[in-house]
């Protein structure tokens, strides 16, 4: 009883103090308009740091949007390709910011709003440019917590990523997803019909020689569909899987599914690495048992592919599981 006395206690204090933070006002800052409705709030948002090449950055509106111990997290992708954060304060994020060299218009293009009595949550798309209602240079999506302390809205913590070609912004705006070029270029590489030596991992359990599959397009040239099987003394086996990698307009994503024998079903994502690598995580679902999850990773040079796959061990990490390089033997230019 005295621990949830104090915990009520110190949870009055917390309240109380914010509210008595909220209610000090020093300028013209902050603007009712900017803090009495969500609406107002993700307004001023995107205007303070919105202006023409040489206007000074509106960093005092801003500070009276942001609760004193906000948070500003910095995301994305370094040079490596591998994902970052980093954490700021209000004052450490405006440390380094002077008058607009070159203008910078960022807007609001689509937003998704959960509230929950005096917390919400803004999924906020953007878009920005250098000059106003000018060519889109980039886009991507603000994550923005607020609290409403009962008079105004404030912003407690944000952070963002940017559009990238593995990165889309797709049905969040409620838009189609044009098909980009890296995946047209990667069904085009597969296209064809390709043989690997199996005898590495050829058993009483496996008595398959080698593996052959053969991708062949599906309609209009923008999907493809493949089948696998197994070549046992020089003979073809039955197919052992067949596929259909597509692009999901509505999601924004490249999608590779299989199906096997028993009523397997592998379902997953697929995305471009680099210099002809891509990747794949798959959840396989057998009737009746557990799901799975494999991951394969793909390199394809001409007509020489070189795939590894990946299983999950007992402490949920990847480990290698089998490897292969497929020859191209033959190229069909048609279904």
């Amino acid at each position: 009883m005295k621990k949830l006395s104090y915990c009520l206690a110190f949870t009055f204090l917390m309240v109380s103090s914010l509210n008595l933070k909220a209610q000090v006002k020093e300028g013209p800052f902050p603007l009712r308009e900017d803090v009495s409705s969500i609406d107002g709030i993700m307004k001023a948002y995107y205007e303070v740091v919105s202006g023409p090449a040489g206007a000074p950055r509106q960093v005092e509106r801003d500070r009276s949007l942001h609760h004193e111990d906000a948070l500003i997290i910095i995301t994305g992708k370094d040079e490596n390709q591998q994902p970052y954060s980093r954490t700021l304060t209000f004052d450490e994020f405006h440390a380094n910011t002077s008058a607009y060299e070159n203008g910078f218009w960022e807007y609001e293009i689509d937003r998704k709003v959960q509230q929950f009595g005096n917390i919400a949550h803004v999924w906020s798309t953007y878009a920005w440019s250098q000059t106003k209602d000018g060519m889109v240079g980039g886009r991507g999506i603000n994550s923005i917590q607020l609290y409403h302390d009962g008079q105004r809205w404030w912003l407690l913590s944000w952070m963002y990523d940017s559009e990238r070609a593995d990165n889309p912004i797709h049905a969040l705006t409620d838009e189609s997803s044009p098909i980009p070029d890296w995946f047209i270029e990667d069904l085009n590489n597969h296209i064809g019909i390709w043989k690997t030596d199996n005898s590495s991992y050829k058993s009483t359990d496996e008595a398959i020689d080698a593996y052959g599959i053969e991708w062949s397009w599906g309609i209009d040239q923008k999907s493809i569909v493949g089948h696998l099987y197994g070549f046992q003394n020089a003979a073809k086996t039955a197919d052992f899987w067949q596929f259909r990698y597509y692009w999901d307009p509505a999601d924004g994503k490249a999608i590779i599914v299989q199906y096997g024998y028993g009523g397997v079903l592998g379902k997953g994502l697929v995305k471009p690495l680099g210099n002809g690598t891509s990747e794949s995580i798959q959840t396989f679902f057998s009737p009746g048992q557990p799901s799975r999850k494999i991951k394969h990773e793909e390199t394809l040079t001409g007509d020489i592919q070189i795939s590894t796959s990946f299983r999950l061990d007992e402490n949920e990490e990847w480990i290698k599981d089998r490897h292969y390089t497929w020859h191209r033997i033959k190229k069909n230019s048609q279904n």
